[in-house]
């Protein structure tokens, strides 16, 4: 007891939810329902059926595998961060959780994406333009993990920075996802690679994960 409100003293205790309660449904979603309560996540029940639905022409329905989760998710969850800073759609303020996925198609073949929402799903709705195909050589884990930091790493390195072989590029903070990203972007471009972290373990981890960078100056900048 460590709590005392209204004239009674009581505590704060995590209950498991009712194990009997539960619907077997093709489609369900993950929310948040009161952002900064991280107890208050639920499964919600959606409305797509893959033995029903018929995608548009330019989507592609996905039996989510897996999907990653970023600061962003983070942020909103704490309720650090307002749904409408993201969408302006006030419709769509509920349901921003996940980004990124992986999983099988329709035709049964393995894809990774991008969504602007609900990705922490069974099952979605993919737009064909931001889905990939997810090489042999790899997980349908460790796929859920790419396409948001190299869509980023690549949009502004290549389609707003029209990165040219021979360039020199410094890349901040190059042990994040992002980081990461753009460094092999670069690497593979044939640039030439400069790069700060915030810790010498991190260098370490730089000079282990990318030799080729292991000759060019590594900063460590310290907070």
């Amino acid at each position: 007891m460590n709590v005392y409100s209204g004239g009674k003293w009581g505590s704060y205790r995590h209950l498991p939810l009712d194990s009997c309660a539960t619907i077997t449904t093709p489609h369900v979603w993950l929310n948040i329902m009161t952002p900064g309560d991280l107890s208050s996540f639920r499964w919600l029940e959606g409305n797509l059926d893959p033995e029903c639905v018929q995608a548009k022409a330019d989507e592609n329905l996905v039996q989510v595998y897996h999907s990653a989760l970023n600061f962003k998710n983070v942020l909103l969850a704490a309720g650090k961060v307002a749904a409408n800073v993201f969408i302006k759609d006030p419709l769509n303020e509920d349901s921003l959780q996940g980004m990124e996925f992986s999983g099988r198609d329709h035709r049964g073949w393995r894809v990774m994406g991008i969504t602007s929402r609900r990705a922490l799903a069974s099952v979605l709705q993919a737009d064909r333009a931001m889905l990939w195909d997810v090489p042999d050589h790899w997980t349908l884990e460790d796929a859920a993990t790419v396409p948001v930091v190299y869509a980023t790493a690549y949009y502004a390195l290549v389609t707003i920075g029209n990165l040219k072989k021979g360039e020199s590029v410094l890349i901040h903070s190059g042990t994040g996802g992002v980081g990461q990203a753009a460094i092999n972007i670069c690497l593979h471009a044939g640039c030439t690679v400069y790069t700060t972290v915030g810790t010498k373990e991190k260098r370490d981890f730089i000079k282990r994960q990318h030799p080729q960078v292991f000759g060019q100056p590594i900063s460590l900048i310290t907070v």
